[in-house]
Formats: C-alpha cells, structure tokens, sequence
C-alpha cells in the first residue's frame, strides 16, 4: 500500500474522503508555509517515501527532469482540475493506494483519471 504527500491543491474533500477509507495521507502545509516550491514538496515526499499528489500541472515538468536525469521520487500524481472531480480522485488515489507497493510507484507518473 502507497501512502500520500498532497500539495496544498488537492481539495480538502478529497483529503478527509480518504482517510475515512483508511489511505495514509500528509499534508504539504502541515509541514510549513503554504507555496512552496513544488520541487522543494517533491524532494520532501520522496525524504517520506510518499507518493506526491497534485492538481497543479506546473509541477509535471520537474518530475519529467527528474526522470530525464535519473534523479529518484517516490512517484507523482497529476490530477488536473479541469480533468477530473472530487469523486474520481478519490476513487482513483483509493485504487492506487491499495493495488501499488512503494516500488511500483517509484519514479513513475501517474495522470488521473486513470
């Protein structure tokens, strides 16, 4: 089972959804200030062995860089806003959380909807 590192762009409801199934799941202002810079949140993640989740596409390029240099994260989720609502990405991170092991998400990408 995967846990979650969302970023401040994930929607509160999809937050408590989650933890009322049961899935692992930390918020990035939790942890400090909100805006942050998404490669500062993935590094973090990664430090935590958390799956990073947001729906904020400006971060789809650092991951690609990472890829590109073979740096390693513990996964990335992209949801964007105009792509999918609060009831498919909870329904999508739930299924992810349950079906992946940490070493199936490392250094992938995964866009939601699935």
């Amino acid at each position: 089972m995967i846990s979650y590192y969302f970023d401040e762009h994930v929607p509160g409801a999809v937050v408590r959804q989650l933890k009322l199934r049961g899935i692992d799941v930390i918020l990035a202002q939790q942890e400090g200030p909100r805006g942050r810079p998404d490669d500062v949140l993935i590094a973090r993640a990664t430090q935590l062995g958390r799956v990073f989740v947001t729906q904020d596409a400006k971060a789809l390029p650092i991951v690609f860089r990472m890829q590109a240099q073979a740096r390693p994260f513990s996964g990335f989720v992209l949801a964007e806003q105009s792509r999918v609502n609060i009831g498919i990405l909870v329904r999508d991170l739930e299924l992810m959380a349950l079906v992946y092991d940490p070493s199936d998400m490392a250094n992938r990408i995964e866009l939601l909807p699935l």
